[in-house]
């Protein structure tokens, strides 16, 4: 089906978007629409929204890199704190292909949803 004119562009648009750099100490490096972030533990971060998403339902993808000398690959995926993001906030982890949650050297995100 062909979609609505307003679901096409104004929906599908990234709405938010972040790159952190720093394992011991991580601080934005780039940003769009993100206030702050907050180091919640050892590959723990919640990303805080300048503006708030409209409803819970919005997508997040991101990715990492580790800067050590042991494997490069990573992954950044959602918490599941309370199953859905926050329309402020949402929290993410970050880890090894394991699944040990390790701090990364950088990382980012990207959210698209309503805002």
């Amino acid at each position: 089906a062909t979609p609505v004119f307003k679901t096409l562009y104004e929906d599908t648009i990234v709405k938010g978007w972040v790159v952190v750099t720093g394992a011991a100490t991580p601080a934005i490096a780039d940003d769009v629409n993100v206030s702050s972030i907050v180091d919640d533990g050892v590959g723990l971060f919640t990303v805080n929204w300048a503006t708030a998403f409209s409803s819970v339902n919005y997508a997040i993808s991101g990715s990492g890199k580790r800067g050590d000398a042991g494997t490069h690959q990573c992954f950044v995926e959602l918490r599941a704190v309370a199953s859905n993001p926050a329309v402020g906030s949402v929290q993410i982890r970050t880890g090894d292909l394991v699944g040990t949650a390790t701090d990364m050297e950088i990382w980012s995100i990207m959210a698209i949803g309503n805002n």
